[in-house]
């Protein structure tokens, strides 16, 4: 097995176990040789894969659109890696994730990883993004090395799903207000209206 991979910084043994600070990694495209094996979507994925068809329609993707022949699978994955798309010889491909890490993860953070891998998959989007937008920093795209954590996924939805659907960087001003879910809306009205923790 040879993969092709972009370069994801390192992490320091200390930051690998602050999950929320310097995230997971994921995986790049891995090639395997020869056939595809017989594979079918895990139902514990189907509701995810429903939401990415969904999401790629609503993004410009056409009526038609959807994951088509790339199963998603629970397996062993590379390394640290907690999801990768696997390219095999005869150019079928699928999705692989770690079942550990999908069993003690959040739907939001699970949908952020699943994504990630339809985006190499499904999507062609090769590599890794970087960069990062906003004060507090946080990854600019779906398609970075390691996976945009949940809560933030969650709050800035639109913006990540615009991006990995249109492939076009989001402008950092459109990160604010028009980016966010209306229930992201709804949480910062109510902090503003009473007393409560200011949002992240």
């Amino acid at each position: 097995m040879e993969p092709v991979r972009a370069r994801a910084p390192a992490l320091a043994p200390a930051c690998a176990l602050l999950l929320a600070g310097c995230g997971l990694i994921v995986g790049d495209m891995v090639k395997k040789k020869g056939r595809r094996p017989p594979l079918r979507t895990d139902g514990a994925f189907d509701s995810s894969v429903r939401e990415f068809e969904t999401a790629g329609r609503e993004h410009g993707k056409g009526e038609g659109f959807s994951v088509g022949d790339v199963p998603v699978v629970f397996g062993g994955t590379e390394g640290d890696r907690v999801g990768e798309c696997v390219t095999w010889g005869d150019g079928r491909r699928s999705v692989t994730i770690k079942r550990e890490f999908w069993d003690k993860s959040g739907d939001s953070t699970r949908e952020s990883l699943l994504f990630h891998e339809l985006g190499h998959c499904r999507l062609n989007r090769g590599g890794h993004e970087s960069g990062t937008v906003g004060d507090p920093p946080r990854k600019r795209s779906l398609m970075h090395g390691t996976i945009v954590q949940g809560r933030v996924y969650e709050k800035f939805k639109r913006c990540y799903r615009q991006e990995l659907f249109g492939g076009e960087p989001v402008p950092e001003d459109a990160w604010g207000k028009g980016c966010r879910t209306a229930a992201a809306d709804e949480t910062a009205a109510a902090t503003a209206a009473g007393p409560g923790p200011p949002l992240p």
